[in-house]
């Protein structure tokens, strides 16, 4: 009977928030693939909506930047402090990733939001990722040792 009285006790604990810092604590630390997931989109020319970021204006701007990026979209990376100054907000929910950069403004003004958020495939493949750290903190939530 000390077991399930143990078992009981270690549920009685387990609240919402220490679950919501649990999980936070996992996507922390796997914060850098996040961002990993949202720059490659950004690679790509895609932001988070999978929506092509706007071209590139200057003709000859664009062409320098082909050299930087072959595959010649527009990827908010030039000196690559702004892809550089990425971060995730880990601390409640809603994850808020964002940028630190001093550029940061203008390009949410010029292309949206959307560069910060994952797109529905980054957020399944995210998910899958730490899939094994979830069901490994939840195993550990309801064994009764």
């Amino acid at each position: 009977m000390s077991k399930v009285t143990d078992y009981i006790a270690k549920l009685d604990k387990v609240t919402i928030k220490a679950q919501e810092y649990a999980l936070l604590q996992i996507i922390k630390e796997n914060e850098h693939l996040l961002i990993d997931i949202i720059t490659g989109q950004l690679l790509n020319g895609k932001d988070g909506e999978g929506e092509f970021l706007q071209a590139y204006r200057n003709a000859d701007y664009a062409e320098m930047k082909k050299h930087l990026n072959p595959k010649g979209v527009t990827d908010l990376r030039l000196t690559g402090n702004f892809w550089d100054g990425f971060y995730a907000q880990t601390k409640t929910f809603p994850i808020i990733i964002d940028s630190k950069d001093e550029k940061r403004d203008e390009l949410v003004k010029k292309y949206g939001p959307a560069i910060f958020w994952p797109s529905t495939e980054g957020k399944s493949f995210f998910l899958e990722i730490i899939e094994a750290s979830v069901r490994e903190y939840y195993r550990g939530v309801y064994s009764a040792n």
